[in-house]
C-alpha cells in the first residue's frame, strides 16, 4: 500500500530527490514549492501520485485532512 508524504522545498536539492525517490517507490507526495510549474515533469510522469501546493498553507490543515491532498489516507511522513 502506498505511503503518503508531505515534503517541502521540492523544486530542488534534497526535497526534489526525496520526492522523486518516494514517487519511484509508488508512494504519494504532497509537494510544496514556490513555483508549482517546477514540478510539471513529475506531475506529468506520476499523475495523481503528486499533489502540488504553494507555501501558503493554513494552520487548520494540521488538524484536518486538507482539501489539497489528492489521495486518500493520512500523511505518513512529513519532511522539510
Amino acid at each position: 500500500m502506498p505511503q503518503n508524504w508531505l515534503i517541502t522545498g521540492t523544486s530542488s536539492g534534497f526535497g526534489r530527490i526525496l520526492t522523486e525517490l518516494a514517487l519511484e517507490r509508488g508512494d504519494n507526495v504532497v509537494a510544496t514549492v514556490r513555483k508549482p510549474s517546477a514540478l510539471d515533469d513529475l506531475k506529468e510522469r506520476y499523475g495523481s501520485h503528486v499533489g502540488r501546493t504553494g507555501l501558503r498553507m493554513h494552520r487548520h490543515h494540521a488538524s484536518a485532512r486538507p482539501q489539497w491532498i489528492p489521495f486518500s489516507g493520512s500523511l505518513r511522513h512529513r519532511l522539510s
